[in-house]
């Protein structure tokens, strides 16, 4: 809660949040990880507390979409935290001398002890196999570089990994596909957030264009489906009616570039970019 407190001030900048966040959430929640490697459930949930830490930073809705804004922030995954941790770890064991009782354990038979009869729990190892297979690692050529090379290449893998895990949520997601489609040329920018958010204090103004870009804007066409009133009539168009102008749906499309009653706004923004960036709107 202090943490959150302190990052959901407007005083700092955007890009300034983002460079906390991971220093100060993520020593806290991936405590241990090295030889704790939570299951999926697990995992997700991890995932799910720090992008809360993330959205009421930005003030975001708490349904924002988890990937949508960790592109738009410039932050990866925690789980990919935890996986670099735990190969971290296993870089730093595999390297000890054999006779290090650390390496006799984790190596040795009693890291494939059965736990119960006819059936043998999975372990550390067998998780970090998984991990290293889907980072396309191989442990023999890993083992036989050093620390630094080993980080260096687990940094260079990294864009790799998070990049296949949107691709296949991009299938189950309308949201991060619409993104991916407009803004996919920024989509690997992990190591800071999209450039509108550098320096200056964190305004409304940014957090709704946060909103806009991850389709959370709380237009018609999104709160109409809730309510009372869209439980007990679900299908009544009425609920997505934008409200200024009463002409039709109040999408993105119409609040950007239709709706009449922001005519004069409107018209305002495009002489400003015009005058702006002349070769994108003349």
């Amino acid at each position: 809660n202090q943490l959150t407190s302190s990052l959901r001030g407007r005083s700092l900048s955007g890009d300034i949040k983002c460079m906390l966040l991971g220093p100060l959430a993520g020593p806290t929640m991936e405590w241990g990880a090295g030889v704790w490697h939570p299951n999926a459930g697990d995992m997700k949930k991890v995932d799910s507390m720090f992008m809360q830490v993330c959205k009421s930073a930005f003030h975001c809705p708490p349904f924002t979409s988890h990937s949508a804004l960790m592109l738009e922030l410039g932050i990866r995954p925690m789980s990919t935290w935890f996986d670099k941790r735990m190969m971290e770890m296993w870089h730093r064991i595999s390297t000890l001398d054999d006779n290090r009782i650390v390496k006799q354990v984790v190596f040795g038979s009693d890291a494939n002890v059965v736990r119960q009869p006819g059936r043998r729990k999975a372990t550390w190892l067998d998780k970090l196999r998984g991990v290293f297979q889907e980072w396309e690692i191989v442990e023999d050529v890993a083992q036989r570089l050093n620390y630094c090379q080993f980080k260096k290449l687990l940094n260079k893998q990294l864009p790799k990994v998070v990049q296949k895990r949107l691709t296949a949520e991009e299938t189950s997601s309308s949201v991060l596909r619409t993104y991916d489609m407009y803004f996919k040329e920024d989509q690997l920018q992990f190591k800071k957030p999209q450039q509108f958010l550098w320096g200056g204090a964190c305004t409304r103004g940014k957090e709704l264009i946060i909103q806009l870009r991850t389709q959370v804007l709380p237009l018609a066409s999104l709160t109409g489906k809730f309510g009372r009133s869209r439980r007990d009539n679900p299908d009544d168009p009425e609920h997505f009616v934008c409200p200024i102008c009463s002409s039709g749906t109040e999408s993105i499309a119409h609040f950007l570039l239709e709706c009449d009653g922001y005519t004069a706004l409107r018209q305002e923004l495009f002489d400003n970019l015009t005058n702006t960036v002349p070769e994108k709107w003349a």
